[in-house]
């Protein structure tokens, strides 16, 4: 019985670790970068596209920092 108690103890505060490494700024900020790197198209080179482009970019943003609020 003891034994149990203590693997359940051990079980609740690797979870309880694990949830704080979740939240941590550290992994939050990689979560940023990850996102961003994967769906920011190159900045276009002529000067009438990037308007829409730092549009887009800013639309962005607002729903990244919607999940991970």
């Amino acid at each position: 019985m003891e034994l149990r108690e203590r693997e359940l103890d051990l079980k609740k505060e690797t979870a309880e670790r694990e949830q704080n490494a979740k939240e941590s700024t550290a992994s939050r900020l990689k979560l940023w970068g990850d996102g961003l790197r994967n769906t920011i198209s190159r900045m276009p080179t002529e000067p009438f596209e990037i308007i829409s482009w730092f549009i887009a970019l800013e639309k962005l943003f607002d729903q990244l920092g919607s999940q991970l609020n």
